[in-house]
């Protein structure tokens, strides 16, 4: 699921109208909805935002659901003390991880910013 539908399962899955969405964003609806149709371009602060608004981390909205067993291989057929675990990924799959790993950063400096206007 890309980023946009999971935007748009949550959504619904919250019971929240696209307008109320909007409004929390203090964007208009029809942007809102470029957002979620996913033919407008998703800023890492409306990402942060729209997590925050449907009590979810950016980085569940960025994942990809993936059963990564099937890329496992491991040395001597086991899997145990002394054995080395490899698990390849794509050249698009570590932009990914990367590009999570940064949104994951400025997740925390935006929390540590919140939690200092709180004290």
């Amino acid at each position: 699921m890309d980023v946009p539908a999971k935007i748009r399962y949550y959504r619904i899955k919250n019971n929240y109208s696209q307008h109320y969405m909007a409004e929390e964003l203090n964007i208009s609806q029809s942007y809102y909805n470029k957002l979620e149709n996913g033919q407008a371009k998703l800023t890492v602060d409306n990402l942060l935002d729209i997590s925050g608004i449907l009590n979810v981390s950016p980085s569940e909205l960025l994942n990809e659901t993936r059963d990564y067993f099937n890329e496992i291989s491991v040395s001597n057929g086991q899997v145990g003390s002394g054995n080395t675990l490899h698990i390849s990924y794509s050249e698009e799959e570590r932009k990914l991880y990367i590009k999570t790993i940064d949104l994951l950063k400025e997740e925390i400096s935006y929390l540590k910013k919140i939690l200092d206007k709180i004290k």
